[in-house]
């Protein structure tokens, strides 16, 4: 097949979602599953992961049991839909397909039905996700199995993070926005409110607005000093692929001069 006009070269350095929903698939049938429930996000993602499982597992005589949305814009009313469906239905094997934030939502909710004895079949956008590993979860999510991104080291990388501070480049407003939502402080002599939408699994706070702080930043505080995700590198999955593919379009560049 030709590639289209638009994109004469093409390469991919995480592999394509549908690889992912045929190893889910694989991953029941060798299970010997043959009743299962499936859940999407309303997106792209979601959907078309979801397809393109069930169109393996139907060739295989597996069954679905039901097939649930999760809304894109949070309605408490279709989330219990999806729950009631899930508490109706008598199959254990429940694969989902979504991001980490679109699912939290239903786990909340799932958690406050007290649903357990489900085994969950987890795509890689929230298998790994910190936002979803919660420990008020752990007693219906213990069953979990999923497919993660393959993750690497970035050398020098945390090194970087380290050196991220106001004085070093004071004309950077986002610095100091980060800089007063980590440390819940407000930068001297700073134009750059105390208002932002960080998340909450990048800073340890919870996302939103929040009201200036009376205590200044002296600019002494220390990022290490901190327990946060931002310093963890253990876990670089997404963040180790767009590294990979900036080295590869570098190399590449390189080699055309060679």
């Amino acid at each position: 097949m030709r590639p289209p006009a638009q994109f004469p070269s093409f390469l991919c350095t995480i592999p394509n979602d549908n690889h992912q929903s045929l190893a889910m698939a694989e991953l029941v049938r060798q299970f010997g599953w043959v009743w299962i429930g499936t859940i999407a996000a309303d997106d792209d993602y979601g959907k078309y992961g979801i397809k393109y499982f069930k169109q393996n597992v139907e060739k295989s005589g597996i069954c679905i049991a039901f097939s649930e949305t999760i809304p894109k814009i949070y309605s408490r009313r279709k989330i219990l839909a999806v729950v009631e469906a899930i508490k109706k239905s008598t199959a254990n094997i429940i694969v989902v397909c979504s991001s980490d934030i679109d699912l939290s939502p239903l786990m909340d909710e799932i958690a406050h039905s007290n649903i357990t004895g489900k085994t969950w079949i987890a795509s890689e956008a929230w298998v790994t996700s910190a936002l979803i590993a919660k420990p008020e979860y752990f007693s219906f999510l213990g069953r979990t199995i999923g497919f993660g991104v393959w993750r690497g080291e970035i050398p020098g990388l945390k090194d970087f993070q380290l050196d991220v501070h106001p004085d070093n480049d004071a004309s950077d407003d986002l610095t100091i926005e980060f800089w007063q939502t980590v440390f819940n402080c407000t930068w001297p002599n700073s134009s750059v409110p105390y208002n932002t939408d960080f998340r909450i699994n990048v800073t340890g706070r919870e996302r939103g607005v929040h009201p200036v702080s009376d205590q200044l930043c002296t600019g002494k505080e220390k990022l290490e000093d901190i327990k946060n995700t931002y310093l963890d590198v253990s876990e670089l999955r997404i963040t180790y692929n767009v590294y990979n593919a900036a080295f590869t379009v570098a190399h590449a560049l390189n080699n055309l001069d060679t």
